[in-house]
């Protein structure tokens, strides 16, 4: 019972949150993310849209490689988003960076995210998809 319950509430936050987009002015942020280590790739509209989605799961299997972070931020921080979304990714490319940097030239990838500011703290969730060309 515990357990159906903790579900159900993960997922209405999770339904809650998805209305809640990262603004599309972060591409330019997501893009000098990414050109740190592969700038042979290209912005993928479409691939962005889906990394919203795809950064409230741990799985995705609708790319070649997912890079996903989430940071939980006081509700008295003042940085920009852009600051906090640098923080959100900085762990997963340490981990992954050598994934991006190998990757070929013609590389397609999209990023976004979820900005929740509804509970007593703010959580960003981001995701980087890349599809090999």
């Amino acid at each position: 019972m515990f357990l159906v319950l903790t579900l159900l509430i993960i997922t209405l936050a999770n339904c809650e949150a998805r209305d809640n987009k990262l603004p599309s002015d972060l591409k330019s942020t997501f893009e000098e993310i990414n050109e740190k280590y592969n700038t042979h790739m290209k912005w993928d509209t479409d691939l962005a849209d889906k990394a919203a989605e795809a950064a409230l799961t741990p799985y995705y299997e609708g790319a070649y490689l997912k890079i996903r972070g989430q940071k939980e931020f006081s509700k008295k921080d003042e940085s920009t988003l852009a600051d906090r979304l640098h923080l959100v990714l900085k762990n997963p490319f340490q981990r992954m960076g050598n994934r991006v940097r190998h990757l070929p030239e013609g590389t397609t990838y999209g990023c976004s995210g979820i900005y929740d500011t509804e509970g007593r703290s703010d959580l960003m969730y981001v995701a980087c998809l890349y599809n090999k060309p």
